[in-house]
């Protein structure tokens, strides 16, 4: 009798436990909700880097393809875009492999080569890179 009272007690703990998880859970979703409202300005674009108009104000984010990968029709010229992105009046952002801008970040990922068969994965370093200096990073990070 005493076995099957302990076990009682433990589902109920175990129950109370998974009801407080989903609760917090619930919470963080609803922090990550509110946050996005923050972010109703902030426009997504799939386009040639060239053609888009930047307000002053903005802020710019910039997925480019990796230097030294492969796959990408009519391929990518990254002198160009290194030159364009230099060139800009707002903060920017890319991330890149390797890139001749101010590293702000930087962390591992795996990168699966090969078919099937052979499939490896590899540890690679990513990196995040600033239009600007050091200090004009710090300064906007932390007004």
């Amino acid at each position: 009798m005493y076995f099957k009272n302990f076990i009682g007690a433990l589902k109920k703990e175990y129950i109370q436990n998974i009801d407080r998880l989903e609760w917090i859970e619930r919470l963080e979703r609803l922090q990550s909700l509110q946050g996005l409202e923050r972010l109703e300005r902030l426009q997504g674009l799939k386009c040639d880097y060239r053609a888009v108009t930047i307000p002053m104000g903005g802020v710019v984010y910039c997925d480019i393809p990796y230097k030294g990968t492969s796959g990408y029709i009519g391929g990518f010229d990254h002198e160009a875009f290194y030159e364009w992105f230099s060139s800009l009046k707002v903060p920017a952002f890319c991330s890149e492999y390797d890139a001749p801008f101010t590293m702000v970040a930087e962390w591992d990922k795996l990168k699966k080569k090969g078919d099937r068969r052979t499939m490896k994965a590899e540890k690679i370093k990513e990196r995040l890179y600033f239009n600007g200096t050091m200090d004009e990073y710090m300064e906007l990070m932390n007004p």
